[in-house]
């Protein structure tokens, strides 16, 4: 009964913090005479990717305290089917950062859209949508440096546009191709600037029908199930995108800066099961930005590349507990940086590793997907030349994962 009444307040909260995005609706146990579509009344949509992450980390080089930096950023989007045809869903984004080094600077910026989906199932367990969105912000920078503040704001509108067709892969989970173009538009004091960009992804969604009773999580052998040797789990990343746009910079003067940036950003995350409530997983990260100015002349090249493993521990076997785990990892990567100016070249590499330890709990929504809550430390050292550059402090996100391999022998 506990379990059940903390599965509604976590749900009530998801509902008034926006933390989902649309989800599906069958019985994923009996499947026979059930057409399975993503799009039908009643579903809400849930994809794969950070919803709320951040950290607190202090900065020490060899020979110097570097001061400290934390972050927080959240990305909240849910959408809900009114039919197989109609949606509708908000979005909420917030960034925040801070940084102290002698001096504090304070950036935050937020911004709300509200989306209409139209989407039309088709056959063999797939579909279409098309989605636009529009919407507003506002962004400030705080610099205090002695006794001379300074602050900037600005304010943002953002329209845009997505088409994606979910493809059915297993139980609840559908893979996700998808194109969007997204237009901001931020206006400051004495600047206005233009970003436009189009993005091409891949990732997962998972689908959810509110109306049924998929709380009811009470028949035995359940959290042996969910943990069982041979399940695996994906997420809280999203897989994949490609983007690609301008960024143009005018000012009253009537002078405009362009810079052409091109994005390349993969994050995955697993676990596998070896044993009953013994997983081991990896984290693969890499990211690529090329920038060129309007001055054939300059051209940036940034590549990051991070890989770790892990180890996943679920405490108890028959009791709530079970959905909390400790976890463990270590890793290494990369950072590579050329730049060439009017035919003059400079490269920077940089090499990290990092460890890290965290407690979790995954908040089931339904038979194969969840929330899952991390807060943990971290610690990394960054080689750049002849120094040491050591990062450590809290780390904390709330994200989406789906389970894969969950023996459907019970309903729940």
């Amino acid at each position: 009964m506990q379990r059940k009444i903390l599965s509604r307040l976590f749900f009530s909260a998801k509902v008034l913090l926006i933390v989902s995005m649309a989800e599906a609706q069958y019985d994923p146990t009996d499947t026979s005479g059930v057409n399975l579509v993503p799009f039908r009344k009643g579903n809400w949509e849930l994809q794969t990717r950070k919803y709320v992450w951040g950290n607190m980390m202090d900065e020490k080089s060899d020979s110097a305290d570097l001061g400290s930096f934390s972050r927080f950023n959240v990305n909240l989007e849910t959408h809900y089917y009114w039919n197989s045809h109609f949606a509708t869903g908000i979005e909420l984004n917030y960034r925040g950062n801070t940084r102290k080094n002698g001096a504090e600077i304070k950036s935050h910026d937020f911004s709300v859209l509200g989306h209409l989906t139209y989407s039309m199932n088709m056959k063999d367990n797939w579909g279409i949508y098309l989605r636009g969105g529009a919407g507003i912000g506002s962004g400030k920078t705080e610099i205090t440096s002695g006794t001379s503040p300074q602050e900037i704001k600005s304010d943002v509108f953002i329209y845009k546009f997505e088409i994606g067709t979910p493809i059915y892969l297993n139980q609840q989970l559908y893979f996700l191709p998808h194109i969007s173009y997204k237009n901001i538009s931020t206006d400051y004091d004495d600047l206005e600037q233009k970003e436009s960009r189009i993005r091409i992804g891949v990732g997962l969604v998972s689908y959810l029908n509110c109306g049924e009773d998929i709380w009811h999580d009470d028949q035995p052998n359940l959290y042996e199930r969910r943990y069982a040797s041979g399940v695996s789990y994906i997420g809280v990343h999203g897989m994949s995108d490609y983007s690609f746009g301008k960024n143009n910079e005018t000012s009253f003067g009537g002078q405009t800066a362009k810079l052409d940036e091109n994005r390349f950003n993969l994050k995955f995350d697993y676990v596998y099961y070896v044993i009953p409530n013994f997983g081991v997983g990896a984290d693969l990260g890499f990211r690529n930005m090329v920038t060129k100015g309007d001055n054939p002349d300059y051209k940036s090249s940034s590549n990051d590349l991070s890989f770790g493993v892990k180890g996943v521990y679920n405490l108890g076997t028959e009791n709530w507990l079970n959905d909390m785990f400790l976890t463990a990892g270590a890793g290494l990567g990369s950072e590579k940086t050329e730049v060439t100016i009017s035919g003059n070249n400079s490269t920077q590499k940089d090499n990290f590793t990092f460890y890290n330890a965290a407690v979790g709990y995954n908040f089931f929504m339904s038979r194969s997907s969840m929330f899952t809550l991390t807060v943990g430390y971290e610690h990394s050292t960054l080689k750049s030349g002849g120094v040491r550059i050591k990062e450590s402090g809290l780390t904390y996100e709330l994200g989406f994962r789906t389970a894969l391999g969950i023996k459907p022998k019970l309903n729940f």
